[in-house]
């Protein structure tokens, strides 16, 4: 084997090799960011659900007051 041979053999080994590399690395970055957005839109959806129990935690004494004036309107 000649010289050109050799570096013609290492370059169709390394380019690869570094494309891989690289290829993984720009995976693990989209993967990270992608847990990141995943966990910011968690905690949004957590902070929702925790308003939507504190409307709830409502309701039942609006309903109560509904009732009362019905049943003050109402004849017996």
């Amino acid at each position: 084997m000649n010289d050109t041979q050799i570096l013609t053999l290492a370059i169709s080994i390394l380019i690869p090799l570094g494309l891989l590399f690289l290829g993984k690395s720009r995976i693990t970055g989209v993967k990270e960011a992608l847990r990141a957005k995943i966990k910011l839109s968690e905690s949004k959806l957590e902070a929702k659900i925790d308003l939507g129990f504190e409307r709830l935690e409502h309701k039942p004494e609006a309903i109560f007051k509904i009732l009362a004036g019905h049943e003050a309107r109402l004849p017996h």
